[in-house]
């Protein structure tokens, strides 16, 4: 494997970086090797860490991207910037990653038409906009880059959606902008041209409850979009993974008694959902 660590997507597109930001791109790369394929073309996928758009959860980063890495993906993590910073920022480097992606496939080994991104609660609200707000105005720095910036499927874990859905998110992403709110509430931004989307969440989750889903898909719907959705009846928030590899021993002993045993199974689920749309590996 090669790794290729904290690209500075600021660097990457010659914008200037506000003070305090983040904008980093991690990269988990497959090595090509002549025993298998010298040519082989793999999918992308952008992992977008939930935190409430006050941190970056670090059980939602790095454990998701391996997970799809042993799977033949090229793997990325986003390392967004979150409050005191508000909107766009992490908007711009959201779409500034999959941009990178896009213009650096051939050197990732990557299918350019390949490339999805998997969020987690605030970050699957930065997903849902990369997904639904690739139009505008605040992203027209890029350049003739913002043609780069549409992800081609969204996985969308637990989001964050509405204003309603979980508050907190977005009084730290937006301040006192009441309008911008409104606007970024994503089943408001939902239309034809929307990325296809694979939605999971669970029925017990009482700090972003399932309405946030339901009404995503429920938009989805309405606008004729491709997206496949999955409500677990038991399971608090931010469960991730809920194995070993993001949780304390403790944690998912705790757990165990209150949370559906096949949660884990959002991401073999999506990889099926996945390679439906067309993500495959090839030679």
């Amino acid at each position: 494997m090669k790794l290729i660590e904290k690209i500075d997507l600021y660097k990457e597109f010659n914008i200037a970086r506000p003070q305090g930001a983040s904008g980093y791109l991690n990269a988990y790369i497959p090595s090509n090797c002549e025993e298998i394929s010298l040519s082989r073309k793999r999918p992308a996928i952008i992992v977008v860490p939930g935190g409430g758009y006050n941190m970056v959860s670090e059980r939602e980063k790095e454990p998701v991207a391996l997970k799809y890495l042993a799977k033949g993906y090229a793997s990325f993590t986003l390392e967004y910037s979150c409050a005191p910073l508000k909107y766009p920022c992490a908007h711009l480097e959201g779409a500034m990653g999959v941009a990178y992606v896009r213009k650096n496939a051939e050197l990732f080994g990557v299918n350019e038409n390949n490339i999805a991104c998997v969020g987690f609660s605030a970050g699957g609200h930065l997903v849902g906009c990369l997904a639904n707000c690739f139009n505008r105005e605040e992203l027209n720095v890029l350049g003739k880059a913002k043609a780069l910036i549409k992800p081609n499927a969204c996985i969308m874990i637990y989001p964050v959606v509405t204003y309603a859905g979980h508050v907190g998110s977005f009084n730290s992403l937006c301040g006192d902008n009441e309008e911008l709110k409104s606007e970024l509430s994503i089943e408001k931004c939902v239309t034809s041209e929307s990325v296809p989307c694979y939605i999971a969440h669970t029925c017990g989750d009482t700090c972003v409850p399932v309405f946030n889903s339901l009404l995503l898909a429920t938009a989805y719907e309405k606008a004729g979009v491709p997206f496949s959705l999955h409500v677990f009846e038991n399971g608090e928030h931010g469960m991730s993974l809920n194995d070993i590899t993001c949780d304390s021993v403790e944690r998912l002993k705790a757990r165990k008694k209150c949370a559906s045993p096949n949660f884990p199974s959002w991401l073999e689920e999506s990889l099926i959902w996945l390679n439906e749309r067309g993500f495959e590996i090839k030679d």
